[in-house]
């Protein structure tokens, strides 16, 4: 991590101390730090803590896990890979409604679909969940934590379907994610846009 200004660095130091060995959202550490802001002020201050906790998280000053990530994680629908385990884990009733065999080894190569939109998560997991496909919501900014849990999970076999806007700011976050899962040492190769 590059030197940085007198500033910086007590505010990346007052992060690290509000941490400790814990695990706490951005939006929390955001309120520790600035107790009497409100409204844009703090929302501001927000987006300036989001970019500290990456430096400091690239650098290995804390660890990835210890920003908890509240509105971006992979939906990870899976079937059971047979009855046995079903029933062992579940007590139900009516099996043809809750049981669903594991479709992933009829998959070609491992395959996730991530999309821009929060707001169209309902649609994708829907069909998605149908092929024990998971899915993404990365939002306008996906988080940190998020991407480094797919660079440790993405393999070279894996291919990712990413749905964004069709739009200049559409293709630069589609840009931007490959970027950071490159850097964040992926090996994932194969994904294509759609924006």
């Amino acid at each position: 991590m590059a030197k940085s200004d007198p500033n910086t660095q007590q505010r990346l130091n007052k992060i690290v101390e509000i941490l400790g060995s814990g695990v706490r959202t951005v939006r929390n550490i955001t309120y520790k730090l600035y107790p009497k802001l409100h409204g844009k002020a703090l929302d501001r201050k927000y987006n300036t803590t989001i970019k500290d906790t990456v430096k400091l998280r690239t650098s290995g000053k804390i660890q990835f896990r210890q920003i908890k990530e509240v509105r971006t994680s992979v939906r990870d629908i899976k079937g059971y890979d047979n009855v046995d385990i079903f029933i062992k884990n579940k007590a139900i009733d009516d099996l043809s409604q809750y049981y669903s065999l594991n479709r992933r080894p009829a998959h070609i190569k491992p395959i996730e679909t991530w999309f821009e939109k929060e707001t169209i998560a309902d649609d994708f997991e829907d069909v998605c969940g149908n092929y024990d496909i998971p899915t993404l919501a990365v939002r306008g900014k996906a988080q940190w934590s998020s991407l480094k849990k797919a660079a440790d999970r993405l393999t070279n076999d894996h291919i990712v379907l990413y749905f964004g806007d069709n739009d200049k700011v559409g293709q630069q976050i589609y840009e931007t994610i490959k970027d950071y899962i490159k850097f964040l040492g992926c090996e994932c190769s194969h994904s294509v846009g759609v924006v």
